[in-house]
């Protein structure tokens, strides 16, 4: 799945995990929430205009799915920079090496949420970079 808070699919499948997708109904800050953490704040404030913003947000996920029973695959990013470095992280093979250094062992069994960084520079997301990633 592609997308996160414009992707109904992405935002039932993360709804159960520690990490989620949150609106803040009162402003237009838009977050990745760390269940397990209050104090981690992955959010970007989408009223700010895009040649302003210098960091975004993503979440990787796969994880088994009980209601199709499948593994799903989910690259959200909070903007479409965090979109972007979600499908770069995926389909580098660098970044799933520098996964498998930092995960336990038979992770490749296990589902994984990933939250992840690209900084943006001039309209451009740069390479991304691991926040935390959960095995379970």
């Amino acid at each position: 799945m592609i997308g996160g808070f414009n992707n109904e699919w992405t935002m039932r499948l993360t709804q159960g995990m520690r990490f989620t997708f949150e609106i803040d109904p009162r402003t237009s800050v838009l977050r990745i929430k760390d269940k397990q953490n209050a104090s981690a704040n992955w959010a970007v404030d989408m009223a700010m205009p895009s040649n302003n913003l210098t960091a975004d947000y993503a979440l990787v996920s796969r994880v088994y799915d009980s209601t199709t029973q499948r593994m799903v695959v989910v690259a959200a990013g909070i903007g479409v920079y965090g979109t972007l470095a979600a499908g770069e992280f995926l389909t580098d093979p660098q970044y799933m090496e520098l996964l498998a250094k930092q995960a336990p062992k038979d992770w490749e069994r296990k589902n994984v949420q990933i939250v992840i960084t690209t900084q943006v520079i001039n309209g451009h997301s740069g390479p991304p970079h691991i926040v935390v990633a959960n095995f379970w």
